[in-house]
Protein backbone atom coordinates (compact mmCIF):
# COMPACT_ATOMS: atom_id res chain seq x y z
CA UNK A 1 0.00 0.00 0.00
CA UNK A 2 2.76 2.47 1.04
CA UNK A 3 4.72 1.73 -2.24
CA UNK A 4 1.97 1.69 -4.09
CA UNK A 5 1.36 5.40 -2.95
CA UNK A 6 5.25 6.66 -3.38
CA UNK A 7 5.20 5.05 -6.99
CA UNK A 8 2.09 7.00 -8.10
CA UNK A 9 3.71 10.14 -5.81
CA UNK A 10 6.56 9.58 -8.13
CA UNK A 11 4.89 9.45 -10.69
CA UNK A 12 2.59 12.40 -10.62
CA UNK A 13 6.01 14.45 -9.97
CA UNK A 14 7.32 13.28 -13.58
CA UNK A 15 4.11 14.45 -14.62
CA UNK A 16 4.05 17.91 -13.30
CA UNK A 17 7.80 18.33 -14.61
CA UNK A 18 6.34 16.63 -18.51
CA UNK A 19 3.31 19.19 -18.11
CA UNK A 20 5.51 22.15 -17.15
CA UNK A 21 8.00 21.25 -20.36
CA UNK A 22 5.32 20.89 -22.54
CA UNK A 23 3.72 24.20 -21.10
CA UNK A 24 7.54 25.72 -21.70
CA UNK A 25 7.43 24.90 -25.32
CA UNK A 26 3.86 25.96 -26.01
CA UNK A 27 5.25 29.39 -24.57
CA UNK A 28 7.71 29.40 -27.34
CA UNK A 29 5.38 29.09 -29.88
CA UNK A 30 3.40 31.76 -28.47
CA UNK A 31 6.19 34.00 -28.90
CA UNK A 32 7.65 33.32 -31.69
CA UNK A 33 4.75 34.11 -33.92
CA UNK A 34 2.42 37.09 -33.30
CA UNK A 35 -1.02 35.37 -33.21
CA UNK A 36 -4.67 37.24 -32.85
CA UNK A 37 -6.34 37.68 -29.60
CA UNK A 38 -8.82 35.17 -30.53
CA UNK A 39 -6.49 32.19 -31.74
CA UNK A 40 -4.71 32.42 -28.55
CA UNK A 41 -7.67 32.41 -26.03
CA UNK A 42 -8.62 29.42 -28.65
CA UNK A 43 -5.06 27.27 -28.38
CA UNK A 44 -4.83 28.20 -24.53
CA UNK A 45 -7.84 26.74 -24.31
CA UNK A 46 -7.16 23.42 -26.79
CA UNK A 47 -3.45 23.71 -25.00
CA UNK A 48 -5.06 22.88 -21.51
CA UNK A 49 -8.26 20.79 -22.07
CA UNK A 50 -5.69 18.33 -23.97
CA UNK A 51 -3.32 18.47 -21.16
CA UNK A 52 -5.99 17.86 -18.70
CA UNK A 53 -7.17 15.11 -20.85
CA UNK A 54 -4.10 13.26 -20.37
CA UNK A 55 -3.87 13.88 -16.75
CA UNK A 56 -7.30 12.08 -16.70
CA UNK A 57 -6.49 9.68 -18.44
CA UNK A 58 -3.15 9.40 -16.54
CA UNK A 59 -5.10 8.93 -13.30
CA UNK A 60 -7.40 6.80 -14.47
CA UNK A 61 -5.08 4.31 -16.15
CA UNK A 62 -2.20 4.16 -12.99
CA UNK A 63 -5.13 5.00 -10.37
CA UNK A 64 -8.46 4.18 -11.12
CA UNK A 65 -8.48 7.88 -10.95
CA UNK A 66 -8.43 7.86 -7.10
CA UNK A 67 -6.52 11.36 -6.72
CA UNK A 68 -5.47 12.16 -3.54
CA UNK A 69 -3.52 14.94 -1.58
CA UNK A 70 -0.07 13.88 -2.58
CA UNK A 71 -0.82 13.34 -6.36
CA UNK A 72 -1.29 17.25 -6.09
CA UNK A 73 1.45 17.82 -4.17
CA UNK A 74 3.47 15.61 -6.36
CA UNK A 75 2.58 17.39 -9.66
CA UNK A 76 3.18 20.90 -8.16
CA UNK A 77 6.50 19.70 -6.91
CA UNK A 78 7.24 18.21 -10.72
CA UNK A 79 5.74 21.44 -12.01
CA UNK A 80 8.13 23.57 -9.27
CA UNK A 81 11.15 21.41 -9.84
CA UNK A 82 11.03 22.20 -13.62
CA UNK A 83 10.14 26.18 -13.20
CA UNK A 84 12.97 27.06 -11.18
CA UNK A 85 15.78 24.30 -12.43
CA UNK A 86 15.61 23.58 -16.16
CA UNK A 87 12.42 26.25 -17.63
CA UNK A 88 15.55 29.28 -17.96
CA UNK A 89 17.68 27.35 -19.89
CA UNK A 90 15.25 25.19 -21.95
CA UNK A 91 12.73 27.90 -22.96
CA UNK A 92 15.46 30.22 -24.41
CA UNK A 93 16.59 26.45 -26.38
CA UNK A 94 12.98 25.99 -27.41
CA UNK A 95 12.98 29.89 -28.22
CA UNK A 96 15.97 29.55 -30.64
CA UNK A 97 14.26 26.45 -32.02
CA UNK A 98 11.40 27.10 -32.77
CA UNK A 99 12.54 30.95 -34.31
CA UNK A 100 15.10 28.89 -36.70
CA UNK A 101 12.14 26.68 -37.37
CA UNK A 102 9.21 29.53 -37.89
CA UNK A 103 12.44 31.34 -40.14
CA UNK A 104 13.10 28.06 -42.20
CA UNK A 105 9.21 27.41 -42.96
CA UNK A 106 7.97 30.92 -43.39
CA UNK A 107 9.26 31.11 -47.14
CA UNK A 108 8.25 27.41 -47.66
CA UNK A 109 4.40 28.91 -46.40
CA UNK A 110 4.41 31.54 -48.67
CA UNK A 111 5.48 30.25 -51.84
CA UNK A 112 3.54 27.18 -51.16
CA UNK A 113 0.12 29.75 -50.97
CA UNK A 114 1.17 31.28 -54.02
CA UNK A 115 1.62 27.98 -55.56
CA UNK A 116 -2.27 27.02 -54.87
CA UNK A 117 -3.19 30.37 -55.81
CA UNK A 118 -1.40 29.97 -59.53
CA UNK A 119 -3.19 26.61 -59.57
CA UNK A 120 -6.84 27.49 -58.41
CA UNK A 121 -7.09 30.73 -59.56
CA UNK A 122 -8.19 29.84 -63.21
CA UNK A 123 -10.97 27.73 -61.24
CA UNK A 124 -12.07 30.45 -59.34
CA UNK A 125 -12.07 32.38 -62.09
CA UNK A 126 -14.41 30.06 -64.22
CA UNK A 127 -16.74 29.22 -61.64
CA UNK A 128 -17.41 32.88 -60.88
CA UNK A 129 -18.48 34.09 -64.52
CA UNK A 130 -20.04 30.60 -64.73
CA UNK A 131 -22.51 31.42 -61.98
CA UNK A 132 -22.51 35.17 -62.83
CA UNK A 133 -24.00 34.55 -66.31
CA UNK A 134 -26.61 32.02 -64.74
CA UNK A 135 -27.88 35.08 -62.33
CA UNK A 136 -29.96 36.49 -64.74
Amino acid sequence: MVLEQARLFGESILLGFFISACYDIYRAIRIQKPFSYTALILGDCLFWLGLTAGCFAFFVLRSWAEIHLYTYLGLAAGAGFYFFCSSRYLLSFWNRVFGCLFGLLSPVVFYFSRLLILIFKPFYLAWRTFFRKNQY
